[in-house]
């Protein structure tokens, strides 16, 4: 995901890639001196990151850090993107289910994991993103086991999984 991350105080304006926007910003918000506020998360690539780093050259100010300017906020504004949890078939009736927020275990979770294969795809910088694999049906019950998974996102796998 490419996030766009402002400083309250002076507005300038960091452009970043993170598999964990939120886990980037808390890293980052512990070196910065102001306090940071997201302006912007949008699905892409560490090369659309480069692509939108390369468009606002001119505005930049040091490493990934950008000026203010309408140009930028006009991007962020018009391009971005609600994050969200994310199915892709693998075939053969299987999925993946990668969660866009942080996945936080608790006793009740790990007892239902059993062999739902839930496990970390990703590390990038120490980012972890965690998701599971596996029939539609086991996905599907899985989900409505979990305490604290509301019908909406039931229903959203659901559709997402529709073969």
């Amino acid at each position: 995901m490419i996030y766009f991350i402002r400083g309250k105080e002076s507005g300038n304006i960091k452009i970043g890639f993170s598999m964990n926007p939120d886990k980037r910003k808390a890293h980052l918000q512990t070196a910065h001196y102001e306090e940071l506020e997201f302006i912007g998360i949008m699905d892409g690539t560490l090369d659309d990151e480069a692509k939108i780093k390369e468009r606002f050259l001119k505005f930049n100010i040091r490493g990934e850090w950008y000026s203010p300017v309408s140009d930028i906020l006009n991007f962020v504004e018009r391009y971005k993107k609600p994050r969200k949890n994310i199915v892709t078939s693998l075939g053969d009736g299987e999925y993946r289910i990668t969660f866009a927020e942080p996945f936080k275990f608790t006793m009740n979770i790990i007892l239902l994991l059993g062999n739902h294969n839930i496990r970390v795809l990703s590390d990038r910088d120490g980012e972890f993103i965690f998701g599971s694999e596996g029939k539609r049906e086991i996905l599907i019950w899985w989900l409505q086991s979990l305490k604290g998974v509301t019908q909406k996102a039931i229903d959203e796998f659901g559709a997402l999984m529709a073969e």
